[in-house]
C-alpha cells in the first residue's frame, strides 16, 4: 500500500462505517476525500479536486453497480489528483512569462520605422545581386522554409549543390552588409 493509499484509506475509515445507498454513501464518504485532498493542496484545490470527483461519480453510468464504493473513490480521486499533476506540468512547460521591456511597440517610433524601412530596401537590392540560380536557391530555402532536397529536386541539382549556393549567397551578403553598415 502506497503513502497515497493509506492516506485516502485514513481519511476515508471514520465515515464509512455506515452503510446507506449509494448516493447517500457517497456524500458521506466526500467530506474524507476533501480531507485527503487538503494534505496535498491549499484548501480552494481541495475544493475543486473534491468536486470533479463528485462530478465524475455522477456522471458515471447508473447502471454499472459498484461492489467497493470506498475502493472506487479511491481510484477516482487518484486520477483526478494525477490528472491536475499532469496538467499542471503543461501549463508550466507552455508557459511564457510577460517581460515589461523588449516589445516592439515601445521601440516603433517613426525614425525607427524609417531605418528598418531602409534596412529591408538595403536588403533587398543586395539579394538583388546575387546570380539568378544562387537568388533562386536562396529564397526558396529563406523564404519559402524548402529543404536542400526539395530545392534540389525542384532546380534539378543535387543537394550539394544546393548547400554551395546558399554558402555562396550567404557569404555575398554578410560582406556586402558589412560594407553598407561600416
Amino acid at each position: 500500500m502506497t503513502e497515497f493509499d493509506s492516506g485516502m484509506e485514513s481519511a476515508l475509515e471514520p465515515i464509512a462505517s455506515t452503510p446507506v445507498d449509494e448516493e447517500g454513501e457517497l456524500l458521506h464518504l466526500l467530506p474524507g476525500v476533501r480531507s485527503f485532498f487538503r494534505r496535498r493542496v491549499t484548501a480552494s484545490e481541495a475544493d475543486d479536486l473534491t468536486q470533479e470527483v463528485y462530478l465524475h461519480m455522477r456522471a458515471r453510468s447508473s447502471s454499472a453497480v459498484i461492489k467497493n464504493l470506498r475502493g472506487y473513490l479511491l481510484t477516482v480521486a487518484a486520477n483526478v489528483l494525477n490528472e491536475r499533476a499532469r496538467r499542471d506540468r503543461v501549463r508550466k512547460a507552455t508557459h511564457v512569462a510577460f517581460e515589461d521591456t523588449g516589445h516592439s511597440a515601445e521601440q516603433n517610433t517613426p525614425e525607427r520605422i524609417v531605418l528598418q524601412r531602409d534596412q529591408i530596401n538595403v536588403m533587398v537590392a543586395v539579394i538583388q545581386e546575387l546570380p539568378a540560380r544562387t537568388r533562386d536557391v536562396f529564397l526558396l530555402h529563406r523564404f519559402e522554409e524548402m529543404t536542400y532536397n526539395a530545392i534540389a529536386r525542384k532546380m534539378g541539382m543535387s543537394s550539394s549543390g544546393v548547400e554551395k549556393h546558399i554558402m555562396k549567397a550567404l557569404r555575398h551578403l554578410t560582406g556586402r552588409l558589412k560594407e553598407t553598415n561600416a
